[in-house]
Protein backbone atom coordinates (compact mmCIF):
# COMPACT_ATOMS: atom_id res chain seq x y z
CA UNK A 1 0.00 0.00 0.00
CA UNK A 2 1.40 3.27 -0.86
CA UNK A 3 -1.14 5.61 1.25
CA UNK A 4 -3.84 6.19 3.35
CA UNK A 5 -5.94 8.40 4.78
CA UNK A 6 -9.65 8.39 6.89
CA UNK A 7 -12.11 10.83 6.42
CA UNK A 8 -15.14 11.46 9.08
CA UNK A 9 -18.17 13.40 7.89
CA UNK A 10 -19.75 13.30 11.69
CA UNK A 11 -19.00 12.92 15.09
CA UNK A 12 -18.79 9.01 14.47
CA UNK A 13 -15.05 8.96 13.99
CA UNK A 14 -14.35 12.64 15.01
CA UNK A 15 -11.35 12.21 17.65
CA UNK A 16 -12.34 12.88 21.74
CA UNK A 17 -8.75 12.84 23.51
CA UNK A 18 -8.88 15.73 25.56
CA UNK A 19 -6.05 18.11 25.82
CA UNK A 20 -6.05 17.93 22.19
CA UNK A 21 -8.25 20.16 21.01
CA UNK A 22 -11.20 18.97 19.00
CA UNK A 23 -12.86 19.75 15.70
CA UNK A 24 -16.79 20.22 15.65
CA UNK A 25 -18.54 17.21 15.88
CA UNK A 26 -20.78 17.82 12.65
CA UNK A 27 -18.18 18.85 10.43
CA UNK A 28 -15.74 16.87 8.57
CA UNK A 29 -11.94 15.77 9.73
CA UNK A 30 -9.77 14.14 7.97
CA UNK A 31 -7.31 11.58 9.74
CA UNK A 32 -4.49 9.18 9.59
CA UNK A 33 -3.29 10.14 6.61
CA UNK A 34 0.20 8.53 5.78
CA UNK A 35 2.57 8.14 2.74
CA UNK A 36 4.87 4.47 2.46
CA UNK A 37 7.81 6.32 3.61
CA UNK A 38 10.02 5.49 0.47
CA UNK A 39 7.45 6.77 -1.71
CA UNK A 40 7.18 10.48 0.07
CA UNK A 41 8.13 13.85 -1.72
CA UNK A 42 6.47 12.54 -5.23
CA UNK A 43 3.80 14.95 -4.43
CA UNK A 44 1.04 11.82 -3.43
CA UNK A 45 0.14 12.84 0.05
CA UNK A 46 -0.40 16.55 -2.13
CA UNK A 47 -2.99 14.30 -4.40
CA UNK A 48 -4.42 12.24 -1.14
CA UNK A 49 -5.23 15.38 0.20
CA UNK A 50 -7.06 16.31 -2.79
CA UNK A 51 -9.01 13.24 -3.04
CA UNK A 52 -10.65 13.54 0.46
CA UNK A 53 -11.35 17.06 0.00
CA UNK A 54 -13.22 15.55 -2.90
CA UNK A 55 -14.88 12.92 -1.75
CA UNK A 56 -16.12 15.75 1.04
CA UNK A 57 -17.44 18.10 -1.91
CA UNK A 58 -18.69 14.77 -3.22
CA UNK A 59 -20.89 13.31 -0.03
CA UNK A 60 -22.18 16.94 0.36
CA UNK A 61 -20.94 17.37 3.89
CA UNK A 62 -19.95 20.59 4.87
CA UNK A 63 -17.22 22.40 3.51
CA UNK A 64 -15.17 23.02 6.39
CA UNK A 65 -13.09 20.80 6.84
CA UNK A 66 -10.93 20.00 9.76
CA UNK A 67 -7.18 17.87 10.45
CA UNK A 68 -4.93 17.60 13.07
CA UNK A 69 -0.87 17.93 12.04
CA UNK A 70 1.70 17.30 14.86
CA UNK A 71 3.59 20.20 15.56
CA UNK A 72 6.95 18.45 15.09
CA UNK A 73 6.28 17.25 11.36
CA UNK A 74 7.31 20.25 9.36
CA UNK A 75 6.83 18.37 5.75
CA UNK A 76 3.14 17.57 6.33
CA UNK A 77 2.55 21.29 8.01
CA UNK A 78 4.34 22.87 5.17
CA UNK A 79 1.88 20.85 2.76
CA UNK A 80 -1.43 21.43 4.73
CA UNK A 81 -0.39 25.32 4.92
CA UNK A 82 0.15 25.16 1.14
CA UNK A 83 -2.94 23.51 0.53
CA UNK A 84 -4.65 26.15 2.27
CA UNK A 85 -5.22 25.19 5.99
CA UNK A 86 -5.16 27.31 8.92
CA UNK A 87 -4.30 27.32 12.58
CA UNK A 88 -7.39 27.15 14.52
CA UNK A 89 -5.73 25.94 17.61
CA UNK A 90 -2.52 24.19 19.03
CA UNK A 91 -3.07 22.00 22.32
CA UNK A 92 -1.16 23.02 25.57
CA UNK A 93 2.42 21.94 26.72
CA UNK A 94 0.69 19.94 29.41
CA UNK A 95 -0.20 17.30 26.67
CA UNK A 96 3.37 16.34 27.26
CA UNK A 97 1.93 14.63 30.88
CA UNK A 98 0.43 12.61 28.72
CA UNK A 99 2.99 11.20 26.57
CA UNK A 100 1.24 12.64 23.51
CA UNK A 101 3.04 14.55 20.77
CA UNK A 102 1.45 18.10 20.85
CA UNK A 103 -0.65 19.17 17.25
CA UNK A 104 -2.30 22.03 15.72
CA UNK A 105 -5.78 21.82 15.08
CA UNK A 106 -6.29 23.48 11.22
CA UNK A 107 -9.28 23.81 9.30
CA UNK A 108 -9.90 24.83 5.82
CA UNK A 109 -12.89 26.15 3.95
CA UNK A 110 -13.74 23.63 0.67
CA UNK A 111 -15.08 25.39 -2.72
CA UNK A 112 -17.25 23.46 -4.80
CA UNK A 113 -14.51 24.01 -7.64
CA UNK A 114 -12.38 21.62 -5.36
CA UNK A 115 -13.50 18.57 -7.39
CA UNK A 116 -12.47 17.78 -10.81
CA UNK A 117 -15.00 17.70 -13.61
CA UNK A 118 -14.31 14.30 -14.28
CA UNK A 119 -15.04 12.55 -11.17
CA UNK A 120 -17.38 10.44 -10.43
CA UNK A 121 -18.85 8.07 -7.45
CA UNK A 122 -16.47 5.02 -8.79
CA UNK A 123 -13.42 7.59 -8.33
CA UNK A 124 -13.64 6.89 -4.49
CA UNK A 125 -13.74 3.06 -4.35
CA UNK A 126 -12.62 1.43 -1.19
CA UNK A 127 -9.85 -0.47 -3.13
CA UNK A 128 -8.78 2.18 -5.47
CA UNK A 129 -7.75 6.03 -5.18
CA UNK A 130 -7.69 7.52 -8.88
CA UNK A 131 -6.95 11.25 -9.61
Amino acid sequence: MACTAEVSLDAVGAPGAPPTPTPPLDFPYICNMTVKTSLRRRGIGKQLLKACEDLIIKMDAKRHVYLHCRIIDQVPFNMYRKAGYNIVQTDSILVWLSLQKRKHLMSKELLQTSVSSRSTAKDFDDNKLTS
